[in-house]
């Protein structure tokens, strides 16, 4: 029996899967979403291949996910970096974007493609924004927020046209970050 047989394909990329968001901190609710894993297998990865290892100082998140979408907006930055972030999943074919309604989820979330997909969207962000604002799990949560709808979408900025992420339920114009800066830069308010 050799683990390069094709009957062991898909175990094997659900282990690898399972690892990669292991090392990103990933809960195991999410981790089993997309793996289709159970619970006791995802923590036997986690304790064979992180738990000891000096090298990869990896927490088990705990308690509920996050479930707030203020992170993306509080500040200039924060949404600049969710607007990336977004953005990046539409770019990994995760989502189809549609300004004005909430964006198409294209794949079902229990999938291993899904997950690779995910991942791929989230590592490209790390390398963008090496000192990261959203982990892993709100990144998650960004994504099931963008295709909700209720709260977060994305629009076309009213001075310089390009897209960003915007607060729906928020008062202020549809002004994207940069601009308020180079605004406020300027002495405009």
């Amino acid at each position: 029996m050799r683990i390069s047989d094709s009957r062991y394909a898909r175990e094997r990329t659900q282990f690898e899967l399972a690892m990669r968001m292991i090392a990103y901190e990933a809960r195991t609710c999410t981790i089993r979403t997309c793996t289709g894993l159970s619970d006791d297998r995802i923590r036997k990865i986690y304790t064979t291949y992180f738990k000891e290892e000096p090298l990869m100082q990896v927490r088990r998140q705990r308690g509920k996910p996050p479930s707030r979408i203020s992170v993306y907006v509080k500040t200039g930055l924060h949404q600049s970096e969710s607007s990336t972030l977004g953005l990046l999943f539409a770019d990994a074919g995760l989502i189809l974007l549609r300004l004005g309604q909430s964006p198409k989820l294209l794949l079902s979330k229990s999938t291993v493609e899904f997950g690779q997909r995910f991942c791929l969207a989230y590592d490209m962000y790390c390398l963008l924004h090496p000192a990261r604002r959203i982990c892993f799990e709100r990144a998650w949560f960004l994504l099931d927020a963008l295709v909700r709808g209720d709260e977060l979408q994305f629009t076309r900025c009213a001075t310089c046209q390009n897209i960003y992420m915007h607060d729906s339920l928020s008062l202020t114009k549809t002004v994207c970050p940069g601009c308020r800066k180079r605004g406020q830069s300027r002495g405009v308010h």
